[in-house]
């Protein structure tokens, strides 16, 4: 339902914002000056933090019951019988599922995933993200339902040809420097991680997934 990642980040920029309000109210500087506060902030500075407090509960509130409804609910792991493949290769699997309560069910899917960490600097400082490069999927058939308890069904997925390139410039008709920007791709971009991922959609929303790290040559 949610990305663990856009959580973290909307939580914190909120956290930020809530705590720039807090000492924008309690007095204002400039270079580390006192200065006159903004009128609005005079006026309705305290309802401004009190708003952004309400908020940070609720939205506390909203993300940690869908995990705890999805935790309560069960989980679901893709299994394989190996994790090393090659461009072209078809990925067969079971997802393993296991039930806290009965469901019913709205989808199911398997998902092929890259994804690429990149780091940039500025001021000294370092900031780290993943961005995902590749993503294809198919659909998994599932019972309509399942009663508590362990199931386990079938899928596959193919890994494409020329996968590897993925997120890369395409200059292959650019001969011999091409050749030399495919060297320098391959030198300075970062590696991408491969995951195989499913999910379960249930009749009530919640989201079950699970993922498995793959290498992919």
């Amino acid at each position: 339902m949610f990305s663990d990642k856009k959580i973290i980040g909307t939580l914190f920029i909120l956290l930020v914002l809530f705590l720039g309000t807090v000492f924008a109210a309690s007095g204002c500087f400039v270079n580390g000056q006192p200065v006159e506060c903004p009128q609005f902030l005079n006026d309705y500075g305290i309802y401004i933090v009190i708003g952004f407090f309400v908020l940070i509960i609720v939205i506390f509130a909203v993300v940690g019951f869908f995990f705890l409804k999805a935790f309560m609910t069960g989980s679901v792991t893709p299994v394989l019988s190996k994790t090393f493949y090659t461009q072209g290769e078809t990925i067969q699997g079971q997802m393993k599922i296991k039930l806290k309560k009965p469901i019913t069910v709205q989808s199911g899917t398997v998902t092929l995933l890259g994804e690429r960490k990149t780091t940039s600097y500025s001021r000294g400082k370092s900031t780290t993200r993943t961005d995902v490069i590749f993503s294809t999927s198919n659909n998994i058939v599932l019972p309509p339902s399942y009663s508590i308890g362990e199931a386990q069904v079938d899928f596959q997925i193919m890994v494409p040809q020329n996968v590897l390139n993925a997120g890369k410039l395409d200059v292959s008709s650019l001969g011999g420097v091409g050749q030399a920007i495919n060297f320098l791709q391959n030198v300075v971009v970062p590696k991408t991680n491969w995951y195989v991922q499913t999910q379960l959609k249930t009749s009530e929303n919640i989201v079950l997934s699970g993922r498995t790290r793959i290498d992919i040559n």
